[in-house]
């Protein structure tokens, strides 16, 4: 779930949270009322930070519990939810250089990411920092909103400030998203993508192309190098933008990647699943891969300008 609300100074804020452990509508509803939350209580005023970091994590944790008490007393008791939470909020600060300049308030638990996207440099910098954790052989989310009304791993939620200006573009993305560009590439994966009009193309121009990197009897994700190498095979004659992207450009660009890295995998997993029972399924069996496969988990993607002209 996710939204974006303009502030009557023209401002933006935006939450996104992604719904985790297995809950299925139950976490989908937690995270509905996560955004729900931030996106009401901050509407009229934001969420003031400080250069005090302790002091502002002391602030967003006191947020993410009353948030979670919001989604407690909303949801039945019989019923059990969890979900991820991150937002960004845009104060006006002073103008610069003839443009109006934002101060960004970044709060986030789990594994959702932010980034900023310089419209002078063409560079990402990613805003939050994650934090997970293995357990049992897994990794997890690293932190949640959960419906009893408390936070797992709260410790691992984490603050930020940033500076943008009015044409700079700000990006916030699920693990959906995260987990789907090469570990350590990320940032250069939004900056190729979110500047390539390659991604562009309508989804079934962009699955005729040939994904070499794949195995017969085993998908896999691509890495940067690769993706790069099948823009140039497949669209020699396309250049990077040299203009800064709208925010809608951007969004449709990055679920074009996605949907493009994970088509084979998710094409065999529904496979595969049509023919276990409905009876026998646990949603977790899946075996057979070599390498790093792709996340098939659902995403979500907003894309804004800090404000609005």
């Amino acid at each position: 779930r996710g939204g974006v609300v303009t502030r009557p100074d023209g401002s933006h804020s935006a939450c996104i949270a992604d719904g985790t452990g297995g809950c299925g509508y139950y976490s989908a509803f937690v995270a509905h009322m996560v955004c729900r939350y931030f996106l009401k209580t901050v509407s009229d005023e934001p969420m003031w930070f400080t250069d005090d970091t302790k002091r502002n994590k002391i602030v967003a944790e006191s947020k993410f519990l009353d948030c979670a008490f919001d989604a407690h007393i909303r949801t039945p008791s019989s019923l059990h939810g969890e979900s991820t939470a991150l937002f960004v909020d845009c104060v006006p600060a002073e103008r610069k250089n003839g443009k109006q300049m934002y101060r960004l308030q970044v709060a986030s638990i789990g594994d959702c990411a932010a980034f900023r996207i310089d419209a002078q440099e063409k560079r990402a910098t990613q805003l939050n920092t994650i934090h997970r954790e293995e357990i049992k052989g897994e990794i997890s989310s690293g932190g949640v909103i959960v419906s009893s009304g408390d936070l797992y791993n709260e410790k691992n939620a984490v603050t930020a400030i940033a500076e943008a200006a009015e044409d700079d573009c700000i990006v916030l993305v699920t693990d959906g998203f995260f987990d789907n560009a090469e570990e350590g590439k990320v940032i250069e994966t939004v900056e190729l993508v979110a500047f390539h009009p390659f991604f562009d193309r309508p989804i079934e121009q962009l699955l005729e192309c040939s994904r070499f990197w794949e195995q017969s009897y085993s998908a896999t994700l691509p890495t940067l190098d690769t993706v790069k190498t099948v823009i140039s095979e497949n669209a020699p004659d396309l250049t990077l933008d040299e203009e800064m992207p709208t925010p809608a450009q951007i969004t449709k660009r990055l679920a074009a990647y996605i949907r493009f890295v994970t088509h084979s995998r998710s094409a065999e997993e529904e496979a595969y699943y049509k023919t276990i029972p409905q009876s026998q399924f646990n949603g977790t069996s899946w075996s057979g891969y070599n390498g790093v496969p792709p996340k098939t988990d659902d995403y979500m993607i907003i894309t804004m300008k800090p404000g609005a002209r």
